[in-house]
């Protein structure tokens, strides 16, 4: 409902009840949104894809062979559809293909069996998983991603939001363009890459690492796993790893203008052209199984022991 006034008004009287209508329509307008309470059966490894466009996504596990479905979607939210079988369930939020549509958030709590595969897609939306044993394939464009517990994997994307994965999984991929990203507890393969934002991860053993960030730093604490390939780079930010002390890996490093700390051996890099800028520093400690390359821009490298 829209309110308008055409003419100066003298009576108070009349000003009151012009804005009580206004505050009432206003009231009207935000209980619009339809409750949703939504149930199907589901087996316990059912895989359950979720598509939205507006709104907010949660997503827990539970021990029941069923997948629950609750919240709210706006008064322009053409359909919720909600449709498959026990073993692959499909849950997709449709808005109107023309016109202008201000309410179209859907919020959705959804429930899920412990071991499902959850498959998320969504355009302006933050998603938050928790207690999904399955692997979690989570894909945003505007939106934090945020993920904890026992997953079998973890594969998470957004372009301009968090990524925070507290999980014990042993395979994570984690992608955002402007956002930081935050690994606790993850091991085995591992790879996280941003552009605007740092990267933190703890946890190990890591088998296998790739860790890129454009213009924030890499701070990495774990040990090194038998004779993985670990590569960490970085454009105008440090790289920082605290390992070990009784590492066994080999390292190739080299910046172009800054310093390298190094606390497992020779503190003394070499520069790459007697002319110009640049250092690089090979060495090997233990029985050198690991192989670690770590190359920075303007960024300092600090090697640290544990």
């Amino acid at each position: 409902m829209r309110c308008t006034t055409r003419k100066r008004w003298s009576n108070p009287l009349a000003l009151e009840l012009v804005a009580g209508a206004c505050l009432a329509a206003l009231w009207a307008g935000s209980a619009d949104a339809r409750a949703v309470d939504e149930r199907r059966p589901a087996a316990a490894d059912a895989r359950i894809s979720v598509k939205n466009v507006n709104g907010t996504i949660t997503v827990e596990g539970w021990s029941k062979k069923e997948v629950q479905v609750t919240g709210t979607i706006g008064e322009d939210v053409e359909e919720l559809v909600i449709e498959g079988s026990e073993s692959r369930l499909r849950i997709e939020v449709e808005l109107p293909h023309r016109g202008h549509n201000s309410d179209t958030d859907a919020d959705l709590q959804i429930k899920v069996p412990t071991g499902a595969e959850v498959q998320v897609d969504v355009v302006n939306c933050p998603i938050d998983v928790t207690k999904v044993d399955g692997t979690v394939e989570l894909e945003s464009v505007n939106g934090n991603v945020t993920v904890t517990g026992e997953p079998a994997s973890v594969t998470a994307s957004t372009v301009n939001g968090r990524i925070s994965l507290t999980v014990s999984s042993k395979q994570v991929e984690a992608h955002t363009v402007n956002g930081r990203i935050l690994l606790d507890g993850v091991s085995g393969d591992v790879s996280a890459a941003t552009v605007g934002g740092s990267i933190e991860v703890s946890g190990g053993p890591f088998e296998r690492g790739e860790f890129q960030t454009v213009s924030g730093d890499v701070d990495f604490t774990g040990a090194l796993q038998g004779s993985g390939s670990f590569d960490f780079q970085a454009h105008s930010g440090d790289v920082i790893l605290t390992l070990p002390a009784n590492l066994s890996a080999e390292f190739d490093i080299s910046t172009f203008s800054g310093d390298i700390d190094n606390a497992f051996g020779p503190s003394r890099p070499e520069r790459k052209s007697k002319y110009g800028p640049g250092k690089e520093l090979y060495f090997q400690t233990g029985g050198g199984k690991a192989r670690v390359s770590i190359n920075t821009f303007s960024g300092d490298v600090r090697l640290i022991k544990k």
